[in-house]
């Protein structure tokens, strides 16, 4: 009898502990759901600021390209014989110093014959302006016909035509004289020779060298459109052109900047439809020629006018696959997300092109408790103090 009693009991303590080890961890689990509740349903404490304007000098960055304002191949204008060039390859030419000498001496002689041929007319034409004078007072008088007095002013007027034929041909004699001896067309660098002296040359013959001028010198580069309608919006607020709105340099490929300034004076009239680009040139006195044309270069483009942009610190910002965002609070202390467009930082802020007003709240401490949705207390930095912070100094 005892036997089965004992067995009872060990049998109903054993259904008693399977049911409290069943039950105890869902209650434990279910009180653990309704504090987390009750925590989440008490305002999280949060700090905010509200972004704020600031001046912004745009500035942009790209890359680009120096070109030279002169750009000139050396060519024969006359054939002849390369006779001589009187440049070291890679010198630096003053415009009109003389780069080769064609062989003269043909084109001498045309000038002497030609020469010749127009003393000899003009001698001619002294002579027959003599002639129709006294043929004027003969027929006057009748002892000479009327026709001869024509033929004798049709002869010299042929030679008043000729003459100025022979002068004309005199004068081209002189010019291609003139043509045998090259000269710098633009002051540059001058390349190496490509045709060396004692071939034969015409103007169909190709370059004999190439002459590139060095200062001024022009940095073609490229911007978004979009950064030039900045810059042409700041420049309008200014009473000032879009060409006038920016300073561009050149960062050299050390890093170091070119110490002299750069000043745009020309805009492409079409944007790129595949990039969304504009082309614009600025030109550079280069004065130490140390700028070399067909060399790639960085350069930076800073507006001369300031613009305010809103700006939001660096802490409040964070980023998803989405895009960039901060936590902002409504009107009923609840956190929204708001995504946001920067152009870049200054300092330890970003500055916001869209996306907010200077009205804003926005959370900058407590970001990692707070929730899309959920509902905050809006706290002073300096009301949490350290909990001995009001102790009596000893």
């Amino acid at each position: 009898m005892n036997f089965l009693k004992n067995k009872r009991l060990l049998i109903t303590i054993g259904v008693i502990a399977l049911c409290l080890y069943i039950t105890i961890p869902r209650i434990l689990a279910w009180l653990s759901e309704q504090a987390q509740r009750r925590a989440m349903m008490m305002p999280v404490k949060v700090e905010v600021v509200n972004p704020h304007y600031e001046d912004v000098y745009k500035k942009i960055e790209s890359s680009g390209r120096l070109d030279a304002k002169f750009s000139v191949d050396i060519v024969a204008r006359v054939q002849g014989w390369l006779e001589k060039s009187y440049f070291k390859e890679g010198d630096y030419v003053k415009q009109g110093t003389t780069l080769f000498l064609i062989e003269p001496n043909e084109y001498k002689i045309a000038v002497n014959k030609a020469q010749a041929a127009l003393k000899e007319t003009k001698a001619n034409l002294i002579n027959a302006e003599k002639d129709l004078a006294r043929a004027a007072e003969l027929v006057k008088q009748d002892y000479v016909s009327r026709a001869y007095y024509d033929q004798t002013l049709a002869k010299r007027d042929s030679l008043r035509a000729a003459l100025g034929v022979q002068q004309s041909a005199l004068d081209e004699a002189k010019l291609n004289l003139s043509y045998t001896t090259i000269k710098a067309p633009v002051s540059g660098k001058i390349g190496k020779i490509i045709i060396t002296q004692g071939n034969l040359v015409n103007a169909q013959s190709g370059p004999l060298a190439k002459l590139v001028s060095t200062s001024p010198i022009y940095a073609y580069f490229t911007i978004k459109s979009d950064d030039y309608l900045d810059f042409k919006k700041a420049a309008a607020k200014n009473d000032k052109e879009g060409l006038n709105s920016m300073v561009v340099n050149i960062i050299l490929s050390d890093g170091s900047k070119y110490p002299e300034d750069g000043k745009v004076e020309f805009v492409d009239n079409v944007v790129d439809t595949n990039l969304g680009t504009i082309s614009l040139r600025a030109t550079f006195s280069n004065s130490d020629n140390s700028l070399v044309p067909g060399d790639f270069i960085k350069v930076t483009a800073t507006s001369i006018y300031p613009q305010k942009k809103l700006h939001v610190p660096v802490e409040a910002v964070q980023e998803s696959e989405k895009g960039m965002y901060v936590a902002k609070i409504d009107e009923n202390n609840t956190v929204v997300q708001q995504f946001i467009q920067v152009d870049g930082q200054k300092g330890d802020c970003w500055i916001v092109t869209e996306g907010l007003t200077d009205k804003d709240k926005i959370i900058t401490k407590g970001l990692q408790k707070v929730r899309v949705g959920g509902k905050v207390e809006i706290v002073d930095s300096t009301e949490e103090q350290p909990a001995n912070s009001n102790k009596d100094k000893k």
